[in-house]
């Protein structure tokens, strides 16, 4: 079985938060034995015997069983961090953030730091520090939980959506926006109801132009209670917003109460006959009780209403000290601002303070005090400031409170120094480095294999690993890309499809020698002519390739060059996988195009077609298919929802829906371990009895009634990559007769020459096109990050704005919400290439003039507004691809939730943001992998074009700058006929997309 790497995004973005994810198997200790079940009972099986898991932080337990091994030492590593301020100086929030979980510790005012404590599933908000210390995080898309950061207690979660969170009178407090059309007199939102994310405001995403003022708008408040959260009520705050988005900026509390600001709406000045909208920014204050005080309302700045902000000043945030507040700006326009760019204004009064800039970048709470900043304590926040302090690595300079005070003391990272190193400053005694927050020991696996008969492979850090059937890992070498799909043994070798550069397949096959890199590129290096996969044997193994209108295949000897066998009729069209057959030859699987089925085709060693047969499995990718010992092989989707039995002809024996009970483990690599795995029996399951530390996503059947794993086993921050088995007792197993269905085999032969290369369309013979929208991959072949643009330049400025401005904007599960892995160093500027691929996430960010460098490094062009045009409506030629009337749902368009209205509250603003194409509509992503809409496909003979409306607009070949399509949140009912022409080519934002055309052959 192998640990394939998945698409970087499509495993992320089931969830709200981002980040790159691999589909790994996890380690499980020998067990008494036990019988083998025929229904999914979790008491039947195996059964392991293991302490409880040891607290966060915590070190590996040392009892581990003989039958667990590392796979490598693992080694002391510190992880990168963030510094999160706590209100009112209370301390400073330590956040270590990982894919799926993230460590947490608050460092208070006295300078101790709480024990780690593990958050898994759950978005964190913030801390706040009261009568006790509370961490807030988000849970989904409309649950907040609170935990107390001294204790072990179990969160307390309720389904509520709130902007603001402040400490109010030593109580933690939830403060939020609702319109007339969202409040509900008692009690919280149900599921469903809406929340900020309307129709009204999600149809149109609009780039440009004006917005109408937003409705008027209650405050509600909510008080977390001893036994859980209260019940909401009105505050006594309402106001009319100037624009969606612009309404309560910010809310900070203190002993006796609390300050609040917001942006309220004007009536609009003239010049000429032209309407300037106008807003001010407002300040007031709450009581002890959470009640706004109505005489505290007054005006602090008022000007023309730009986007989310007052024109020409941005950045507000407020900042409070003892009971005193100061409202802080920054200055767009330098000619009107003063020296330091900055303004601040003291609630109570409308004349503007002047400070200096050091002031404003590391301790803007200062200006909040009655006395004033003496020159010693100036020079010494400017000596602070002079450092280059940041709360993110990423964050600007130029942005302002850059360190997180608690008391006297000030924390932070620097701008020269690795992430994971946060310094305490002291005034008189300047900065010192901490001890690292987050140290680990930890052995990372990366990627992983494993033979029926226990060898096996692995990446772990950035080590090959060689896995015997009996005996220890041993290290072989250096690493290099990971596998397109399972690698094969033939004989003593290994064989596996890498990612390749350059136009063609994308694909080349590789035989490893002893290390991986580059002697095994010149022990051997084949490129392929389309999407492939390899199955291996004894001494002879099977290379099986898609190519248009069937299969191309070539014998492996366990030495040498490929060997052409000829080719195979198939309708298979959309990505292959295969595993040995146990008589020699492959059984190859993958979606049939007409049939919309997935079909498994038997081959044997000489390339002849046994069989070819239909399966009750739901279309999707990408799938995965083990063989087993006693022949035949077990398939199932990726996301093992569905399992099949095969026989050794590829035909079903048996299917069930697999058991979705999972330990509760925090896994870094891999998923938590299931409750139940696929016997070797058809149709039975047996249990793994696992720990709740193991991450696994499969286990391999070997000889002898024995279950091999191979994956992680975590603790606290620590997490090791091991292999291991566990041992059933029951009927053994019975070779699966192959029940061919063909009366002869169908012999090789020669395939009529195609038009078009293997992952493109034909046309009518006058022209191709990428059969699926494009995924970016760097001049190596090795998918690039679809959330980022491919400029250094642009990507330094986005995460300069966006480390920042994402907990500044929107409400609380918006700025919980992580930015998205990078997957390359902010400075490189790679090469891009063009991949039409099923079941990636199609590249965004991309301009019209990065759109065409990527199609011409792939050997092609972009698509000219008519090729496009005929492209998508089909050979019926119909407005939409399905035909002549729209039908909501049919493609992904018209959604209903818009992202920049999710994350920021108007659909006009921050479109670079990277989490854009994150964002989920009832738990499943706006933006869907290639090919998620099967019957969003113009159909082109015994072919198809897939999602050319919805998903992501497409760049046209246009000189003044032209895309196609509509994307997933455009209110756009034109089909085919949807066109932008609006942006020139240098263009780009989230909803923007590639898809590439190209010359027929002859």
């Amino acid at each position: 079985m192998t640990t394939p790497l998945q698409d970087p995004l499509a495993r992320a973005s089931r969830r709200r938060l981002g980040a790159a994810a691999l589909v790994l198997v996890a380690a499980c200790q020998a067990a008494p034995r036990a019988p083998m079940t025929q229904a999914p009972d979790p008491t039947a099986g195996p059964s392991m015997a293991s302490a409880p898991p040891s607290p966060p932080g915590s070190a590996p337990r040392e009892e581990r069983p003989a039958s667990l091994r590392d796979l490598a030492p693992p080694t002391r590593v510190t992880l990168p961090l963030e510094v999160r301020p706590v209100g009112n100086q209370a301390g400073a929030l330590l956040v270590a953030q990982e894919e799926g979980r993230a460590f947490v510790r608050l460092l208070d005012r006295d300078g101790a730091l709480s024990a780690p404590r593990l958050v898994a599933g759950r978005q964190v908000v913030s801390a706040h520090v009261g009568e006790a210390p509370l961490l807030l995080t988000a849970e989904g898309d409309d649950r907040l939980c609170v935990e107390r950061l001294d204790r072990e207690d179990a969160p307390r979660c309720s389904r509520a959506r709130a902007d603001r969170a402040l400490t109010l009178g030593g109580a933690l407090w939830l403060l939020e926006e609702r319109t007339a059309d969202e409040e509900v007199e008692a009690g919280p939102r149900e599921a469903g109801d809406p929340a900020k994310r309307r129709p009204g405001e999600a149809k149109e995403p609009a780039p440009r132009g004006d917005q109408r003022p937003g409705e008027d708008v209650q405050i509600w408040g909510r008080k977390l209670e001893t036994d859980g959260f209260g019940e909401p009520k009105r505050i006594g705050l309402g106001f009319a917003r100037p624009l969606a988005g612009m309404g309560l900026l910010d809310a900070v509390g203190h002993d006796a109460g609390a300050h609040v600001v917001w942006y309220e709406a004007r009536r609009e000045r003239r010049e000429g006959t032209r309407g300037i909208p106008q807003a001010a920014l407002r300040r007031g204050r709450l009581d002890r009780t959470g009640r706004f005080v109505a005489a505290s309302a007054a005006d602090l700045r008022k000007g023309d209403r730009g986007y989310g902000h007052l024109e020409g000043h941005v950045d507000a945030a407020l900042y409070v000290a003892g009971k005193r507040g100061v409202l802080v700006g920054r200055f767009v326009d330098e000619k009107a601002s003063p020296s330091t760019g900055f303004e601040a204004l003291a609630l109570g009064s409308r004349r503007p303070m002047e400070a200096p800039a050091s002031l404003f970048g590391v301790a803007p709470w200062r200006l909040a005090e009655e006395r004033p900043v003496p020159a010693a304590e100036q020079a010494a926040l400017h000596t602070l400031w002079s450092l280059g302090p940041r709360l993110h690595h990423e964050q600007s300079p130029a942005g302002m409170g850059r360190v997180a005070w608690a008391g006297g003391r000030g924390v932070h990272l620097l701008k020269d120094r690795p992430p994971d190193r946060v310094f305490l400053w002291q005034s008189g005694e300047g900065d010192r480095e901490l001890e690292p927050p987050f140290v680990a020991e930890r052995s990372r696996l990366r990627w992983g294999h494993l033979e029926a008969d226990g060898e096996g492979l692995a990446i772990v850090d950035d080590a090959l690993v060689r896995i015997p059937a009996n005996g220890n890992p041993v290290r072989t070498g250096a690493a290099g890309p990971i596998p397109r799909r399972a690698p094969a043994r033939v004989g003593a070798s290994w064989w596996a499809v890498i990612p390749e550069a350059g136009p063609g397949s994308g694909e080349a096959l590789v035989r490893w020698g002893e290390r991986w890199g580059d002697e095994a590129r010149q022990a051997g290096t084949f490129p392929l002519p389309g999407p492939s996969a390899v199955a291996g044997g004894a001494e002879v193994g099977l290379v099986v390739s898609l190519v248009h209108g069937g299969l191309r295949l070539h014998r492996l000897p366990a030495t040498g060059a490929p060997e052409p066998l000829g080719d195979l009729p198939s309708d298979l069209r959309h990505g292959i996988w295969a595993a040995p057959r146990r008589g020699g030859g492959a059984l190859v699987v993958g979606l049939a195009e007409r049939k919309r089925r997935v079909v498994v085709v038997a081959i044997d060693a000489e390339g002849r077609r046994l069989g070819e047969a239909s399966t009750t499995l739901r279309p999707a990718v990408p799938l995965q298919i083990r063989a087993l010992p006693q022949g035949g092989a077990i398939l199932s989707d990726a996301s093992r929802e569905q399992v099949l039995w095969l026989d050794d002809a590829g035909v079903e024996r048996a299917h069930a829906a697999w058991p979705s009970e999972r330990v509760a483990a925090a896994c870094l690599d891999g998923e938590p371990a299931p409750r139940l795995v696929p016997s070797e029996i058809p149709g039975r399951f047996v249990t793994t009895g696992a720990p709740d530390n193991r991450c696994v996503s499969a286990v391999v059947p070997a000889a002898g009634g024995r279950y091999r794993w191979l994956g992680s086993e975590v603790e606290g921050l620590g997490s090791r990559a091991v292999v291991g088995e566990v041992v059933v007792e029951g009927d053994p197993p019975s070779p699966m007769a192959s029940t061919a269905r063909d009366p002869s085999p169908v012999a090789p032969a020669s395939l009529p020459s195609h038009p078009c290369p293997p992952e493109m369309v034909s046309i009518a013979g006058r022209y191709c096109i990428d059969r699926f929208e494009a995924q970016l991959v760097g001049g190596d072949g090795v998918p690039l990050s679809p959330d980022y643009p491919t400029s250094p330049r642009l990507v330094g400025i986005i995460l300069g704005v966006w480390t920042a401005d994402r907990w500044t904007t929107g409400d609380l599960h918006a700025r919980a919400m992580p930015l998205p892995p990078l997957l390359r160093a902010p400075e490189d500027a790679p090469r891009v290439i063009a991949r039409s691929r099923q079941g990636v996430t199609p590249s965004g960010y991309v301009s019209g003039l990065v759109a065409a460098q990527a199609c011409e490094a792939a050997g092609k062009r972009l698509c000219t507004k008519e090729e496009w045009g005929r492209a998508c409506r089909g050979e019926a030629d119909r407005k939409f691809p399905y035909g002549d009337d729209y039908r909501q749902g049919v493609c992904n368009v018209f959604r209903y939730a818009h992202p920049a209205a999710t994350l920021h509250d108007n659909p006009a603003v921050g479109h670079l943001d990277p989490r854009l194409n994150r964002v989920l509509e009832s738990e499943a992503p706006l933006l869907e992998t290639t090919g998620a809409r099967p019957r969003c496909a113009s159909r082109w003979g015994d072919d198809a074009v897939y999602d050319m409306v919805g998903n992501l607009d497409e760049w046209l070949d246009d000189d003044k700058g032209a895309f196609a399509g509509g994307f997933y949140s455009r209110s756009s009912r034109s089909g085919c006929d949807a066109l932008v022409t609006a942006h020139p080519r240098r263009y780009l934002d989230y909803s923007l997309g590639i898809r590439c055309c190209a010359a027929a052959r002859p």
